[in-house]
């Protein structure tokens, strides 16, 4: 049976290939925190905005009245929640944000 030998270009390839994996896992766990991040931000502006209406809850049961910016807000929470659990998959642009209701 041959002897495995450590030669030092073996244990580069070694140290370079733990290198890039590790650089990988990095990547991955910075995009997913900055997407978390961005989750919360927008849930945080869709509930200032759902307060901000605020209609009394019909009896027996809820009312919902979202402004087109509200429903903006939702839906980028939405899309940087399904970013942070699959970091490694690219995020479309962000659509433009409606303007503000007169």
């Amino acid at each position: 049976m041959p002897r495995l030998r450590f030669t030092v270009r073996w244990l580069m390839v070694v140290v370079a290939m733990h290198a890039v994996i590790l650089g990988v896992l990095f990547w991955a766990r910075e995009r997913q925190l900055r997407f978390d991040r961005l989750h919360r931000f927008f849930v945080e502006q869709e509930r200032r905005e759902m307060a901000a209406l605020s209609p009394p809850p019909l009896k027996g049961g809820l009312t919902i009245h979202m402004t087109a910016k509200g429903r903006w807000n939702h839906n980028q929470a939405l899309k940087y929640k399904r970013a942070a659990r699959n970091p490694w998959l690219p995020v479309a642009p962000d659509p433009p944000e409606p303007p503000d209701a007169p």
